[in-house]
């Protein structure tokens, strides 16, 4: 596993020139004999503690290339940008699986110095941004036999296409409804709903989110703060 984050650092190093130091990087002493080293102590070093860009730049891929990705991993970035706000998900999922996590894993591997009492909404999951009524029950076939009053933010982004709540269900309003079906949740105010406010979203993975890798790891709650 540390060969694969040390690969995976080098990779992010090779197009984000990055501000290195002992002095701020947490280290473990390694002796055999003679010699002595020092290996990053992976324990205590998050995303959000690593150094920040030194320099702009981009990364553009060609349109013909971006299936062989899976994903556009296309995107720019200034001096003094933090890592976490460059990285995305598809970037790093080779070394850290994260797309076989969910919210509620995530959740359990922030550090404890880094935790936080501000509970997180709906815009604080940035993926959530980009996906549909149609995305969304592809991703928890579960939504699809509960009421649109049961998912709040389904309701207001329906409600908005002037689809009426009705009695059916999420399904329902989705066949009958196709238009407000395709619309994304970025058409309404993602900040009023909480996680909760769709059911089960914290226990899916990652990966049945629909264009998952093009999240970047600051728009996962409580990535940020987890040991690498």
């Amino acid at each position: 596993m540390m060969k694969s984050k040390l690969f995976l650092l080098t990779a992010i190093a090779s197009f984000v020139p990055l501000s290195v130091s002992v002095a701020q990087t947490p280290t473990i002493d390694y002796s055999h004999g003679l010699y002595k080293t020092a290996a990053p102590d992976w324990s205590k070093i998050t995303w959000e503690t690593l150094p920040p860009i030194q320099q702009p730049g981009f990364l553009k891929i060609p349109k013909n290339l971006i299936s062989t990705f899976g994903y556009d991993p296309s995107r720019s970035w200034t001096a003094g940008q933090k890592v976490d706000s460059v990285v995305m998900l598809g970037d790093a999922d080779d070394a850290f699986k994260m797309s076989a996590l969910s919210l509620k894993d995530i959740g359990t591997l922030a550090l404890p110095t880094t935790a936080t009492t501000t509970k997180p909404t709906l815009k604080d999951f940035g993926l959530i941004q980009w996906q549909t009524p149609k995305t969304l029950v592809k991703a928890m076939p579960e939504l699809s036999n509960l009421s649109l009053s049961e998912v709040p933010p389904l309701a207001d982004l329906f409600s908005r296409n002037g689809a009426g709540l009705g009695s059916g269900t999420i399904s329902q309003a989705i066949a009958s409804n196709p238009q407000a079906a395709n619309l994304t949740l970025d058409k309404i105010d993602l900040s009023k709903y909480s996680l909760d406010s769709i059911p089960g979203l914290t226990k899916t993975q990652l990966v049945k989110f629909e264009a998952w890798q093009q999240a970047y790891v600051n728009q996962i709650p409580k990535y940020k703060s987890s040991s690498l």
